[in-house]
């Protein structure tokens, strides 16, 4: 992907990845890396982590008014909302084959929230724009700071994504258009591999395995 914006060097301190969002996706992806240990800190525009996946109390009772349910029939995300089953965060709802949907008596986001604890999580941090840098990308934010990263992970939708690169035509041209349900991710990453050998592949392969459903 080639990002028209160029910054020049700065002293500021470098991570190694920052994940732009901090829904499903890109908790899922901050996970995968920290886990594996890597460095990550996740910026998110609002004041809660989940994005889509998000709960309101009426009368004290739970609500989803975002995703209903997290469904899932590949090993790796099932894997994962059965260890939330199992901390008592998720309950399996149905089971149809290979698949299983799980629902949470305390609104989906309690999951979420369980599933990003000890990850740095940076909220109410409206990215502006990411500009490439010679080690990596610098992350400008609206506040007028910024923060210097090894590798960006945008889980943004694909238009704001490209935006953010300063891709500001093309993104327009791609508005109109429907993605199929599921996860998009867009990666950015310069210069030497600042994460383990196998990584990519291994945190792709989980990624693509993390499906949130949306209607």
């Amino acid at each position: 992907m080639s990002i028209p914006r160029t910054a020049p060097a700065s002293d500021a301190t470098t991570v190694d990845v920052v994940v732009v969002g901090a829904g499903i996706a890109g908790i899922a992806c901050a996970r995968t890396l920290t886990d594996a240990g890597v460095e990550v800190r996740i910026v998110e525009k609002s004041g809660g982590v989940g994005g889509r996946i998000a709960t309101r109390a009426l009368a004290g009772v739970p609500f989803d008014y975002g995703a209903p349910i997290l469904e899932a029939s590949r090993s790796p995300f099932r894997s994962v909302l059965e260890l939330l089953a199992d901390a008592g965060v998720l309950s399996l709802e149905s089971e149809h084959g290979s698949r299983a949907a799980f629902a949470s008596p305390r609104g989906l986001r309690s999951a979420i929230r369980r599933y990003a604890e000890g990850l740095r999580i940076e909220l109410d941090t409206r990215v502006s724009a990411i500009e490439r840098i010679p080690k990596g990308a610098r992350v400008r934010v609206a506040d007028g700071s910024s923060l210097d990263a090894r590798h960006v992970v945008t889980t943004a939708p694909f238009p704001q994504s490209l935006a953010l690169f300063g891709m500001d035509e093309l993104s327009a041209s791609t508005r109109g258009i429907v993605f199929s349900r599921g996860l998009v991710v867009a990666l950015l990453a310069h210069g030497e591999c600042a994460l383990r050998d196998g990584l990519h592949a291994v945190s792709y392969t989980h990624l693509r395995a993390h499906e949130t459903v949306l209607d």
